[in-house]
């Protein structure tokens, strides 16, 4: 496959070598010069493999009403499935966006969905963002007379089954066992191999590491996805979580901002279990805190566009800004704004995003997306060195927010079940466990708790009535088995 097209974004903070090229210390100012046009941190901008830019796709992604409203992950998103679909007309039919027919986009949906490759192959909900994405965009352009006829199916989803199968919202919600995550962690973030037990069927994490293991950045990895698993909280709200924001124990409510909660709704978010707090104290207090040390050393905290802030009072959530001497809320602080964010105490610089990179930069979100598809990576390799043809797990940021909201809702129906002395294999009632999904709802965000109902109603009735489920599967136990997989454990070994 030839080198396809790449998608960035503006905003920053940057930090481009000096005397690198002529050219590049040119632009060393982009940041102030994107402000003065008027263009939103976050912005996608996609560069053709020949490297220059379409002006139409500018236009589009900076002056159209269509997109320039979207939300900050919408339009990253948008981007993303549009350099897919880009990609691949290019590589399959060597045409340009302009050229695409519907037949095409046909032959789009089948590769994404069952000819690609493990890297490529999406379920059908994810298939499904391609769709508005790319119809958004053809729109336009048709509007702006740009091409005549889009390609992309202009009726409603669900009046288009060759858009979008009827399957999709049961294909984007999975839940896991503790063991598969257990297999999952150890080989995937710690870099444990694999072992393939014959008798119980079941691929699991060796004690060993593989020869390939590197430790770098492991603690903050686990610490990080252990904290996912047991807060539900979204991918793009717990990378965007302050060191200050944290909770202290399992026990303490923190609010999520509404800056940074999806839908601008606030909320308030615990860890169900203390052991993820207490890997992300000991990432805090070891790997971040040396990737801090070396940042000031090497100036990795100067000349850039950073927002400097003093004072910092956690009982308030206030801080005070270096250049207007104001105090400010943290709450207030924005997706765009955290990033560039450093404390400044007794003359020491440091960001105050919890996530840092390996130069001590705050870590963006969709960063985290290559954790998690380097993790799988290592696992599906794992599975072809053993020679195992079935599909290895793959799991995403939104299988663990799944997985937790799933066995909280499990493990408080079954408080109800046992407090009025009913039996799981009775009719299901609903009205009797109005005050679980009214705690669910409110612990994941929704809206209402009809989004609630109609995504965790159907597995929570059928998880209920599983005799094999047992006792191991509760969320109590779940804990449990955490505690066991610490975060400074490399792989005691993941049980049947």
């Amino acid at each position: 496959m030839s080198v396809g097209w790449r998608l960035e974004f503006t905003g920053g903070p940057v930090d481009p070598p000096s005397n690198f090229h002529p050219m590049v210390d040119a632009w060393a100012d982009i940041e102030p010069r994107e402000r003065a046009l008027n263009l939103t941190p976050g912005t996608p901008i996609l560069v053709r493999p020949e490297g220059d830019l379409d002006f139409r796709l500018v236009e589009y992604f900076t002056r159209s009403l269509e997109f320039t409203g979207l939300a900050t992950t919408s339009k990253a998103t948008y981007g993303g499935e549009m350099r897919g679909w880009f990609d691949f007309i290019r590589d399959s039919e060597g045409i340009d966006w302009d050229e695409a027919s519907s037949q095409t986009f046909v032959a789009f949906r089948t590769f994404r969905m069952h000819t690609g490759d493990d890297e490529n192959r999406v379920s059908p909900a994810t298939f499904a963002k391609s769709v508005p994405a790319l119809r958004g965009f053809y729109t336009w352009a048709v509007n702006h007379r740009y091409i005549d006829e889009s390609p992309i199916p202009v009726t409603q989803l669900s009046d288009s089954p060759g858009a979008q199968p009827k399957n999709k919202r049961a294909s984007r919600d999975k839940w896991i066992l503790p063991r598969t995550y257990g297999l999952w962690r150890n080989v995937g973030l710690l870099d444990c191999s694999a072992t393939y037990d014959a008798e119980a069927l079941e691929v699991k994490a060796a004690s060993a590491r593989s020869a390939a293991a590197r430790g770098r950045n492991q603690l903050r990895n686990i610490a990080y996805t252990d904290l996912l698993l047991t807060s539900a909280l979204r991918n793009r709200e717990l990378a965007h979580v302050l060191v200050s924001e944290l909770p202290t124990t399992s026990t303490d409510e923190v609010m999520l901002p509404s800056t940074t909660a999806k839908g601008g709704r606030e909320r308030s978010w615990m860890s169900l279990s203390p052991y993820p707090l207490q890997a992300v104290d000991r990432y805090v207090r070891t790997v971040r805190r040396a990737q801090v040390l070396i940042a000031r050393a090497h100036g990795g905290y100067e000349g850039r566009e950073w927002i400097i802030a003093t004072d910092l009072n956690p009982s308030s959530g206030t801080l005070r800004m270096a250049d207007s001497g104001q105090r400010r809320s943290l709450d207030s602080l924005t997706v765009e704004e955290r990033p560039r964010l450093l404390i400044d105490t007794s003359g020491e610089l440091e960001p105050l995003m919890l996530w840092l990179n390996e130069s001590g930069v705050p870590m963006g979100h969709r960063s985290w997306g290559n954790v998690f598809t380097k993790a799988n990576q290592r696992l599906a390799g794992e599975y072809r060195r053993l020679g195992i043809r079935s599909a290895p797990p793959r799991i995403s940021a939104h299988s663990l927010r799944f997985t937790c909201a799933l066995f909280t809702l499990l493990s408080f129906v079954q408080v109800i079940d046992q407090r009025l002395g009913i039996d799981p294999l009775e009719p299901w009632v609903e009205a009797r466990y109005a005050e679980a999904f009214d705690f669910v709802k409110d612990m994941l965000g929704h809206a209402d708790e009809g989004t609630t109902k109609g995504t965790y109603l159907k597995p929570l009735r059928d998880l209920r009535r599983m005799d094999a489920l047992g006792q191991d599967r509760t969320l109590p136990n779940l804990m449990e088995w955490l505690a066991q997989e610490s975060a400074l454990v490399t792989s005691p070994g993941v049980q049947a």
